[in-house]
């Protein structure tokens, strides 16, 4: 499971460290493989039995690891697997409570994954538009620092196929899609890169893009929106 800030935030953790026998590294977590965490840290030749000490719901754990491997890149200085060898059972409900969050959140994610590429109507249909819980079907395009209104014709958890009014659309241009909702009330923000564009004329003096979009990192938030959706549907 990849981490980004608002699965940290849905999970409650606020901070991630690793505990040498001579200090305390800041890290950040970058992917869970249930008992392997992956994090990035600015402090080199970390190796041996660690400490992963994590901030959860305002108190803290600690527990014992084993730094695996070490990696460097171009983006972060270094990247740790720590395998966490700490046994635990339901007696200890604090961590109990812990990795049942951890381990649902897995779950959700492999369940996006395999919906992945699978698309969702919505288009012009209003009773969809009502079941996805769109303030109303025309959304809100940025293309660099233009906005443009846009049509949700199919949607899913990595993409979207779109259509838009005429604009400077070419593969892999980065855009933002804003989503409104009611019940509650709520705008969310997605970034996507183009990776189709087809323009089409309807009349002399209008001509519309339709856009496949795919998301980057799509938010928590936008998620948990399309679980609902589709639970309807599948009703």
């Amino acid at each position: 499971m990849k981490i980004y800030r608002d699965i940290l935030n849905a999970l409650q953790i606020e901070n991630v460290y690793l505990i040498t026998d001579k200090t305390i590294h800041l890290c950040m977590p970058i992917e869970i493989k249930k008992m392997s965490w992956f994090v990035s840290c600015d402090a080199d030749n970390i190796c041996g039995n660690v400490k992963l000490k994590i901030k959860y719901r305002n108190s803290f754990i600690y527990l014992d690891s084993i730094i695996a491997k070490k990696e460097t890149d171009n983006i972060y200085a270094f990247t740790y697997e720590v395998n966490i060898i700490e046994k635990f059972d339901n007696e200890d409900n604090f961590k109990y409570c812990f990795f049942k969050d951890v381990r649902e959140m897995e779950e959700k994610d492999t369940l996006w994954n395999k919906r992945k590429e699978k698309r969702y109507k919505i288009g012009l249909d209003e009773d969809r538009q009502k079941k996805m819980q769109f303030k109303s079907l025309e959304q809100i395009l940025f293309l660099d620092k233009i906005q443009l209104p846009c049509i949700i014709n199919n949607i899913s958890y990595g993409g979207a196929k779109i259509t838009t009014t005429e604009g400077n659309f070419h593969k892999n241009k980065k855009i933002c899609i804003s989503l409104n909702f009611l019940n509650p009330i709520e705008q969310i923000s997605i970034i996507g890169n183009v990776k189709n564009c087809i323009i089409k004329t309807l009349n002399e003096k209008q001509i519309v893009s339709i856009l496949s979009v795919k998301f980057e990192d799509a938010p928590l938030s936008f998620k948990n929106r399309l679980d609902k959706y589709v639970d309807k549907l599948e009703e």
